[in-house]
C-alpha cells in the first residue's frame, strides 16, 4: 500500500499511527498480523530466494573461495569479491527479494489511488500490466467511479479496539447471485509469483479488522464516521495477466475473524510491552545473600 500519511515506524514495535491532533497512538493491523500470526511460509521462501541467487551467481561464489577475505564493519566497506562478502550478501537476498516486491506494491497501490480519485500518475511500465488488470476489474464488476466509491487508501481508527490501518477501496459491487450492489470493502494484492487465485487466512482478519473501523482519519486531521454494516469484503489478486476477486475469509464468518483479529492484537500488544526489557537472573538464596 502506499506509505500512510499518520504512520511512523517504531523501533521493534513497527508500524504505528499517530493521531496529528491528539497524539494518540495505534498500532498498525498489519504491525498485528505481522507479530502475532505465524507464517510457517516464510522459511522456504527465504531458503529458496538464498538458493536461487546461489546459483546466479555459483562462479562467483566458486571464485570468492581463492579470495582474501576481509572484515568488513560496514556494507560501503565490504569489497564485495571475498567469501565472507558473498556470504553476507546471500544472507541479505530476501530482504532485498521483499523489499522490492513491497516497493512494486506501493506503486501499484499509487497507481490505483490515482485512478479511482481521477488524479494524474506517472507512468510506470512495471506497474501498467497490473493497472490494466484493475481497470478490467473495474469494467467487468460494472463499476462507475463516480457514483459506486465510496472512499479509497483511507485511514480507520478503531479507539474502542485499539487500532489503525489503512483500507484500499470501499466500492459498491454486484457479483453473481446478488440482487443488487452491495457495498464492500476491498483490498489489493498484488504479486509477480503467486498463482492468481490465491490468499492467507490472515487475509480474513485484515478485512475483518478495516471493516469495523469506527471512523476515518482525514488529510487535516479530521474524522468523519467510517461507512457502516459492511457485510462482504474481499482479496482483490492483481497479476500481470489477470486478476480474482476472492470472498473472505476462506472460512467461517466476518465476525470470527474479527475475535481472531482481537485476540492476535493482544498477543502482539504483549510482545510489544517486551522490546528493549533486557533478562535479569534470578540467584538461588545463599548467592544473593553474599552479593548483598
Amino acid at each position: 500500500m502506499t506509505d500512510p500519511k499518520f504512520a511512523q515506524n517504531m523501533p521493534g514495535k513497527g508500524r504505528w499511527y499517530v493521531h496529528p491532533h491528539t497524539g494518540e497512538m495505534w498500532p498498525s493491523v498489519t504491525n498485528v498480523l505481522d507479530t502475532a500470526v505465524s507464517k510457517p511460509a516464510l522459511v522456504p521462501w527465504a531458503a529458496k530466494a538464498v538458493a536461487e541467487k546461489a546459483m546466479r551467481e555459483l562462479p562467483l561464489l566458486v571464485a570468492s573461495m581463492v579470495v582474501k577475505p576481509c572484515s568488513p564493519k560496514r556494507v560501503d566497506e565490504e569489497c564485495g569479491k571475498c567469501k565472507t562478502c558473498r556470504l553476507k550478501q546471500l544472507k541479505r537476498e530476501p530482504g532485498f527479494v521483499k523489499d522490492t516486491a513491497a516497493d512494486l506494491g506501493t506503486r501499484i497501490h499509487a497507481w490505483a489511488e490515482g485512478h479511482v480519485l481521477d488524479r494524474p500518475v506517472v507512468y510506470d511500465p512495471e506497474v501498467e500490466p497490473f493497472g490494466r488488470q484493475l481497470l478490467r476489474f473495474f469494467d467487468e464488476y460494472g463499476v462507475d467511479l463516480e457514483k459506486d466509491i465510496e472512499a479509497s487508501e483511507a485511514t480507520i481508527v478503531n479507539r474502542k479496539v485499539g487500532y489503525a490501518g489503512t483500507g484500499d477501496l470501499w466500492v459498491r459491487l454486484r457479483v453473481e447471485g446478488w440482487a443488487r450492489k452491495r457495498l464492500c470493502l476491498i483490498d489489493y494484492k498484488s504479486s509477480s509469483t503467486r498463482p492468481r487465485v490465491s490468499a492467507y487466512p490472515e487475509n480474513g482478519m485484515q478485512l475483518a479488522a478495516l471493516a469495523n473501523a469506527e471512523t476515518l482519519l482525514l488529510d487535516d486531521g479530521s474524522e468523519v464516521e467510517a461507512p457502516k454494516g459492511i457485510k462482504d469484503v474481499f482479496v482483490l489478486t492483481l497479476r500481470k495477466d489477470g486478476y480474482a476477486l476472492i470472498p473472505m475469509p476462506l472460512t467461517g464468518t466476518l465476525q470470527e475473524s474479527f475475535a481472531g483479529f482481537q485476540g492476535a492484537l493482544a498477543a502482539a500488544n504483549h510482545l510489544h510491552s517486551q522490546y528493549g526489557v533486557k533478562p535479569v537472573e534470578a540467584l538461588p538464596v545463599a548467592a544473593a545473600k553474599a552479593v548483598a
